[in-house]
Order: C-alpha cells, then sequence, then structure tokens
C-alpha cells in the first residue's frame, strides 16, 4: 500500500536524527576527554612546581650544611694549628737550652785553659847555680876592680840569674771547634750562625738567647691572633644559625599561605567543574 511504502521510503530522517545525537555524544566525549586532558596538564605543572621546590629546598639545604661543616672545619683546623704550634715552639725552646748548653762546654773549657796557662807565666825558672868563692881583696893582695867583673864572672861561672820575659797574651791563636751535624743542624732551624772557634762561642750564645726572645713574642703574637679568630669565626657560626632559624621560620609560614591559597584554588575549581556536570545534566533529557 501506499502507506506501507512511504514508511518504507523515509527512513532518512531518523538516520539523520541519530547521526546528529551520536555526533553530540561524540563531541561531549571529546569535551570530556580534553577537560580531562587539561586538569591532567594542570595538575602535572602544579606537581613539577612542587618538586621543583623540594629539589630546590634540598639542594639549599645541603648548601647549608656544606657550609656549615666547612666552618666547623674551619674551626677545628685553627684550634689544631694552635696545639700543633705550641709544640713546635716548645721543641724550638728546648733546642736552644740544648745549644746553650753546649756553647758554655767551650767556655768553660777555655777559662780553665786560659787559667792555667796565666799561671805558668807567672812562675819565674831559674837555672841552677853554683856558689862560688871570691878571694878577699886584702888576703889575697887584689884589688876589686867592680862591677863589670862580678857580670864576666857571672857569665863565665853560669851564676848569672836569667829572668823569663812574659809571653804576650794577644797572639794566641783562637780553638777550632768542630761541631756534630746534628748540632750544625739545629742551629740552622734556629737561623743561627754555629761559632767556628772558641772566641765566637759569647758571640753564638747571644745569638741564641736573642732568638729565644724573639720566638717567645711571636708565640705570644700568633697565639692571640689565633684566639681572635676563632672568636671571629665561632661568632660568625652563631650568626648564621640564627639567620637560618629565622629563615626557616620565614619560609614555613610562606609555604601555609602559599598552600592555603592553593587549597582555595582548588575548592574553586572543584566548585566549576560540579557546576558543570549538573548543567550537563540538566541539558542531557531535553536533548
Amino acid at each position: 500500500t501506499v502507506e506501507k511504502r512511504e514508511k518504507t521510503e523515509n527512513p532518512y530522517p531518523k538516520l539523520i536524527e541519530a547521526r546528529n545525537n551520536a555526533r553530540k555524544e561524540l563531541d561531549q566525549a571529546y569535551g570530556e576527554i580534553k577537560k580531562l586532558r587539561e586538569e591532567h596538564r594542570t595538575k602535572e605543572t602544579e606537581w613539577k612546581k612542587q618538586m621543583d621546590a623540594v629539589r630546590k629546598e634540598q639542594q639549599e639545604r645541603r648548601k647549608e650544611e656544606e657550609k656549615k661543616r666547612r666552618e666547623e672545619d674551619r674551626l677545628k683546623r685553627l684550634e689544631d694549628a694552635e696545639e700543633k704550634d705550641a709544640t713546635l715552639f716548645a721543641e724550638e725552646f728546648a733546642s736552644i737550652e740544648q745549644l746553650i748548653t753546649y756553647l758554655n762546654k767551650f767556655q768553660k773549657a777555655k777559662a780553665e785553659k786560659d787559667g792555667e796557662e796565666e799561671k805558668k807565666s807567672d812562675v819565674p825558672s831559674t837555672a841552677p847555680t853554683t856558689p862560688r868563692t871570691v878571694p878577699k881583696a886584702k888576703e889575697e893582695g887584689l884589688k876589686a876592680i867592680g862591677k863589670a867583673v862580678t857580670k864576666i864572672d857571672d857569665d863565665i861561672f853560669g851564676t848569672k840569674v836569667q829572668k823569663k820575659k812574659p809571653k804576650n797574651k794577644s797572639k794566641k791563636k783562637p780553638t777550632s771547634l768542630n761541631h756534630d751535624l746534628n748540632f750544625i743542624q739545629e742551629f740552622e732551624k734556629l737561623k743561627v750562625d754555629p761559632p767556628l772557634t772558641s772566641t765566637d762561642v759569647p758571640q753564638a750564645v747571644e745569638a741564641l738567647k736573642k732568638r729565644r726572645e724573639e720566638l717567645k713574642k711571636e708565640k705570644v703574637k700568633i697565639s692571640e691572633d689565633r684566639i681572635a679568630k676563632i672568636a671571629e669565626v665561632q661568632a660568625e657560626i652563631e650568626a648564621k644559625k640564627e639567620a637560618g632559624e629565622t629563615d626557616k621560620a620565614e619560609k614555613d609560614s610562606e609555604d601555609k599561605a602559599e598552600t592555603k591559597k592553593e587549597d582555595k584554588a582548588e575548592t574553586k575549581e572543584e566548585d566549576k567543574a560540579e557546576e558543570k556536570k549538573e548543567e550537563k545534566k540538566e541539558e542531557a533529557p531535553a536533548a
């Protein structure tokens, strides 16, 4: 019949309607996918920011710990150097005392030798005399000639006393000194020339005493400078520690404020998403 034919010949409106409905559903699905992608991208970006902040915080913490460790090592090196210098100065003082004692032995030996030589020079040396008898002039009928005759007789008979002339002390040659290699090395460490002769010993002793006084002054100065440096480093460590605690408190406060702000923004986005879902649910029956 005609009615049946009309019904069989007009299927297009329904197909068009079905196609339109399918397209709407497809567009809606694509919209949902796009929305999910945007949400994922937003959350991923936030996560990256958070991770960057965490990494930055960890790096800063490591830097601060490394800096703190370096300062503590610096302080420890200063304290160790103080002990090392104290030991070094003690060794130098002991070396000076040892060298002074060593040189005093040469001075003592020289003084004893000079004393013995002086005693020998003070004793006159006399040649043995033989007694002689001079004939009396009255008994022999001879005439005494005088002092010249006596002098000649003394020369002939060997009765003249020979007086020893004093030696010239200024012409004495100084005694050369031979030092052991260890003593020479100690002199070099102290920057003092070792005495080569006995006359150089007093000068070397005075040089050692002068060097001892210089070392005492140097020790006091180094100790004072190091104490001041240690106090300065300790003050820097305390100041940085206090500054670090203040910065940490401020940062924690800023993080809390940022977290609250992010929570509010997320709440607003969730509310908007819920509103859109409700709108779509209301539009769906109408389609």
